[in-house]
């Protein structure tokens, strides 16, 4: 689509938004492939990049995960251990073009953030895991 045509839709989508009270987003990035795969645009790539480097240790689950678009962050697993809450959150995404992947697995304990990692962790079979986690 060129870039005239681009700006004019986003135009248009705008003024709609506006006239509705609706919030539109017009960064339409985001979409998926036939196997449900999260594909991104490069700048649905840069937005999920950015967004990875302000998430902190301690952050609420909501704080962190919020930073995120949310069509990328999905609960993958909850459970209580030691009376404590544990969620896993995996945020994944690939370039339409398949040339870059983002992968990161959140962890949360009594929503806070104690685990932010490039791949699952096993943390139920992994004592020393747990014990920095604070479960054992």
């Amino acid at each position: 689509m060129n870039t005239t045509r681009r700006l004019g839709i986003v135009a248009a989508l705008a003024a709609a938004g506006a006239l509705s009270g609706c919030v539109v987003s017009v960064h339409g990035d985001y979409d998926h492939d036939t196997a449900g795969t999260r594909l991104v645009g490069t700048l649905g790539m840069e937005d999920l990049v950015a967004a990875n480097k302000s998430v902190r240790l301690g952050m609420s689950r909501d704080e962190a995960v919020g930073l995120y678009p949310p069509d990328l962050a999905t609960l993958r697993g909850q459970t209580t251990w030691n009376g404590h809450a544990v969620e896993e959150w995996q945020v994944a995404a690939r370039l339409r073009d398949g040339a870059t992947t983002f992968e990161r697995w959140l962890y949360f304990v009594d929503d806070a953030l104690v685990e932010l990692n490039d791949s699952s962790v096993d943390w139920r079979e992994r004592p020393d895991v747990r014990s920095a986690w604070g479960l054992d």
